[in-house]
């Protein structure tokens, strides 16, 4: 692309990236007068169709401005983080505390099920007190009933929770949850669950609470 590309080309990835590839990009594209911002898109599946994402981009503030019209065409708000790599960073928090988020839910669930509550309810009381949160709306269901048809795959939340663990280290800045979530995502990947939705990480807690696999 960048050597057919004319000068003046605006670029935006939209993936999920190591941060440090998009400021390597950015300055390899440069000197061709090309401009690139990462501008990495949260959301699942579900939430494309309900132009529910957010953007979360880093480059030129220039270049953000320009790529607006775009932005509202398929998502509900775009934010500015700041140099390249930055919305690539931010993206990676937002997946870090979402992927903890889910594996709190899969442990509240699980014990609520070894204790035989009634499921439903104990969900439905935890959407609506204080700990509700977007995790619980998205996959509450999918883990209740084992319904793993993937809105994402346990694989792909397998590589960007790598992603996250060596930002950690490239920033000396602890990830314990982080890393308790790549062991159990490891684990769900040996274990045959890798094109699974990631709700499927309750089926390793329930394995461990001795109750029996659903999947």
């Amino acid at each position: 692309m960048a050597e057919g590309a004319e000068r003046g080309l605006l670029l935006a990835d939209a993936t999920t990236a190591r941060p440090e590839d998009s400021q390597a990009l950015a300055e390899e594209l440069a000197p061709r007068g090309i401009r690139f911002m990462d501008a990495s898109v949260s959301g699942t599946s579900t939430m494309a169709w309900e132009k529910d994402l957010i953007v979360v981009a880093g480059g030129r503030e220039e270049d953000f401005d320009a790529l607006q019209p775009l932005f509202a065409g398929f998502s509900k708000g775009a934010y500015h983080l700041g140099p390249h790599g930055s919305g690539a960073r931010a993206k990676l928090i937002v997946n870090l505390v979402l992927l903890g988020n889910r594996l709190a839910l899969a442990e509240g669930l699980t014990l609520g099920m070894k204790a035989d509550m009634k499921m439903e309810t104990l969900l439905t009381v935890l959407k609506e007190g204080a700990a509700g949160s977007k995790a619980m709306d998205q996959k509450g269901e999918k883990m209740l009933k084992a319904e793993y048809s993937p809105e994402s795959r346990l694989t792909t939340s397998y590589k960007d929770v790598g992603l996250m663990l060596e930002q950690g280290r490239r920033l000396n800045s602890p990830l314990f949850v982080t890393s308790l979530y790549a062991q159990l995502a490891q684990m769900g990947v040996a274990k045959g669950y890798a094109d699974f939705d990631p709700a499927c990480i309750i089926e390793l807690l329930r394995e461990m609470a001795g109750l029996p696999r659903r999947k």
